[in-house]
C-alpha cells in the first residue's frame, strides 16, 4: 500500500500546428514533452527497483522481503521528450516519431536513463519500428498520473512490421508482425534444477491485430494475437 502525490507537473510543449516552412503547409514538426516530478510514500515495501509505480508482480511474496517498510520515494524519470514529423513524399504522406522517457527497463531496471518509447516510420499505411504492440489501446492508456498505469491494462512496446488497411474518424484496424518473447515479471528459475536447462525457442513472429470502431457514444475496441512458442532442454555430454 502507498500514497501518491504530484505536488510538481511542468509541462511544456514546443508545438508547431502550422508548417515550418510557411509556403508549405505538407510539412509539419512538432517537440513535445513534460517535466514530472512523482512522490509518494510507500507504507509498506515494494521491490525496489520499482519503487514509483504500482506493479503488484513487484509487491513482496514474503515477509520483510523489501525490508524495512515505510519509505518516501521522488522521482523525475516520467519525464518525456520527443520529435513528430510528417511530409507528403511522392509515395504517399511519412510520418516519423522519437520519443524518449528516464525510466530504465530490463537491464536498466531501477536506473534513471534514457528509455526509448516510440522509435518508428511509416509511409502510407505501412510502418516499421518500436511502437505499442497492436494487443494494446494506446490510446486510453491513462499514464499522466501514474507511469506504468493501471494493473488491468495491456502495456507492452515492441518492435514490428505493421500495416493498417483501415483509418477513418470513426473506424481504425492495425495488423503487425512482431517481435517474439514477450515481457514478464517472472522469477528467476534458471537455477531450478528441474528446469536449468530448459530455454525458450521463437521461430515465429508474433502476429497482432486491433481493431476499433465508434461514434459520438464512444467506441468498442477489440485485439487479439497468435504466437508460438517451444521449450527445449539442452543436454550437456561429456566425453572421455
Amino acid at each position: 500500500m502507498f500514497l501518491r502525490i504530484v505536488p510538481v507537473i511542468i509541462i511544456f510543449l514546443f508545438q508547431f500546428n502550422r508548417s515550418l516552412f510557411a509556403q508549405n503547409t505538407a510539412n509539419e514538426l512538432e517537440l513535445y514533452g513534460f517535466v514530472m516530478t512523482d512522490a509518494g510514500y510507500n507504507f509498506n515495501t515494494i521491490n525496489p527497483d520499482w519503487y514509483e509505480v504500482m506493479r503488484v508482480t513487484q509487491l513482496p511474496s514474503f515477509k520483510n522481503e523489501f525490508a524495512p517498510d515505510g519509505k518516501v520515494f521522488f522521482s523525475m524519470r516520467q519525464s518525456r521528450f520527443g520529435v513528430k514529423r510528417n511530409f507528403d513524399s511522392k509515395f504517399g504522406k511519412l510520418k516519423t516519431q522519437f520519443d524518449f522517457d528516464f525510466f530504465g527497463v530490463g537491464k536498466d531496471k531501477g536506473q534513471t536513463t534514457i528509455n526509448v518509447i516510440n522509435a518508428y516510420g511509416q509511409l502510407g499505411r505501412f510502418g516499421a519500428g518500436q511502437t505499442a504492440t497492436a494487443f494494446m489501446d494506446f490510446g486510453v492508456f491513462p499514464a499522466a498520473l501514474d507511469y506504468w498505469g493501471p494493473t488491468t491494462r495491456a502495456f507492452y512496446l515492441n518492435i514490428q512490421l505493421f500495416y493498417i488497411p483501415i483509418e477513418t474518424n470513426n473506424q481504425f484496424m492495425k495488423i503487425a508482425i512482431e517481435r517474439p518473447g514477450g515481457s514478464s515479471d517472472a522469477n528467476d528459475n534458471s537455477e531450478l534444477i528441474d528446469i536449468s536447462r530448459v530455454k525458450p525457442y521463437f521461430n515465429l513472429p508474433n502476429l497482432t491485430a486491433q481493431y476499433r470502431i465508434g461514434g459520438d457514444w464512444g467506441y468498442v475496441f477489440f485485439e487479439g494475437s497468435i504466437k508460438e512458442f517451444k521449450m527445449e532442454r539442452q543436454f550437456r555430454q561429456l566425453y572421455i
